[in-house]
């Protein structure tokens, strides 16, 4: 009962392998693609260098005058009661009146101790190890990014040969139930190729679980839902170097 169950739950895995081996192949370009657009420290490092830029103009540094302005305007309309000479009086209404007002005032420092000049300096050097820092989470991003899709990549072959194996070692259980039952085996036999069956589909089994987190950790690392399913590039190529070449240059 218990290798009926197994060969169930390998049966499904192997169905699920065969349904994702249909996803969209995700090649190494679309990946780093990915990951410089989404990623989130990507992002927060790219946000970090422009508030640095920003920051390190000269506009920030205490060069330029400053510069201020007010305006306003009162308006108003009242009713108001005139006498004349003869004591007539008259009554004018909704009489208008109204008054603006503006100033523009420029403030600048002759001289501060040079401090706008190492306010300014500093200011550049912080944007310079913005930069820096930009740079090495960039940089490490694709690393991890690569480290990650190359693992997918060699735990997909080894699920291959893992499932090779497992057809072989299940082969070889079949064959000794049908030697035992016409008495050209023992039951040592049986359960020796038993033992060999459920010791290569654990092994599977561990195989596709490690698949599965190293493509949650990628998922990750682009910036996009952990659960969504690929299948990534096993071919590598590689460039044939001179060596005499190199030598003669050496």
């Amino acid at each position: 009962m218990r290798i009926n169950k197994l060969t169930y739950l390998v049966a499904g895995l192997f169905c699920a392998t065969t349904a994702s081996h249909a996803q969209e192949i995700l090649s190494k370009s679309d990946a780093v693609s990915i990951a410089l657009e989404y990623n989130f420290d990507i992002r927060a490092a790219s946000n970090d260098l422009k508030i640095s830029e920003n920051s390190a103009k000269i506009t920030n540094s205490g060069y330029l005058p400053n510069v201020s302005g007010t305006a306003g305007t009162n308006r108003s309309r009242v009713n108001s009661e005139i006498t004349f000479a003869n004591d007539s009086t008259g009554l004018n209404r909704g009489v208008t009146s109204s008054s603006s007002n503006a100033s523009l005032n420029l403030d600048y420092t002759v001289f501060d101790g040079f401090g706008r000049k190492y306010d300014y300096k500093r200011l550049q050097e912080n944007y310079n190890l913005s930069q820096i820092e930009a740079r090495s989470i960039m940089e490490n991003t694709m690393v991890n990014l690569f480290v990650a899709y190359y693992e997918i990549a060699r735990l997909t072959e080894n699920e291959l040969n893992q499932k090779e194996t497992l057809d072989i070692s299940r082969e070889r259980w079949l064959r000794a139930k049908y030697s035992f039952e016409f008495g050209q085996n023992s039951q040592l036999d049986i359960l020796n190729a038993e033992v060999d069956y459920n010791t290569d589909s654990i092994n599977y089994l561990t195989i596709v679980q490690q698949l599965k987190n190293e493509k949650r950790n990628l998922n990750l690392l682009l910036g996009r839902d952990v659960s969504v399913d690929f299948s990534v590039d096993t071919l590598l190529t590689f460039d044939e170097v001179n060596y005499q070449a190199l030598e003669v240059s050496a």
